[in-house]
C-alpha cells in the first residue's frame, strides 16, 4: 500500500513519513512486500472468491 500511483502527499508529520518510507525501502516486510504487489494487480480488490 506504500503510495502507489501518488504524485505527493501532504502532511504536517513529515518525520512519520520518512520513517516509513525509510522503513519499507530498506527492510520491508513479507506482508508488506506482498501487500504493495496485491494493490498493484488490475482488478485486484481483495476479495475472497469462493
Amino acid at each position: 500500500m506504500l503510495f502507489t500511483s501518488v504524485d505527493g502527499i501532504i502532511t504536517d508529520q513529515l518525520s512519520t513519513l520518512k520513517e516509513v518510507v525509510k522503513e519499507n525501502n530498506d527492510h520491508p516486510s513479507y506482508a508488506t512486500r506482498l501487500s504493495i504487489y496485491s494493490s498493484q494487480l488490475a482488478g485486484f480488490n481483495g476479495d475472497v472468491e469462493n
